[in-house]
């Protein structure tokens, strides 16, 4: 991994993750089941599920995680 890959997922990523688990926790309606299109690393998925215990986070990927903190599947 290169020092760019490291400083962003360090800092640029966690940081973007935990800002937009904030905003996206606080639109979604009670009990909802979300879909998670491009989940990546399911870093954004897992905080939200942590915000917002009472929804269901599955995520799709291009490239299917099975380390991902979400249940996720391929998406091709």
């Amino acid at each position: 991994m290169s020092f760019l890959e490291l400083l962003h997922g360090g800092y640029v990523h966690k940081r973007r993750a935990s800002v937009l688990s904030e905003w996206c926790s606080s639109l979604m309606p009670r009990n909802a089941s979300v879909l998670d299109i491009g989940c990546g690393d399911g870093r954004l998925g897992r905080l939200v599920a942590e915000k917002r215990p009472d929804i269901s986070i599955h995520g799709i990927n291009v490239r299917l995680r099975t380390d991902a903190p979400i249940p996720n599947s391929h998406g091709l």
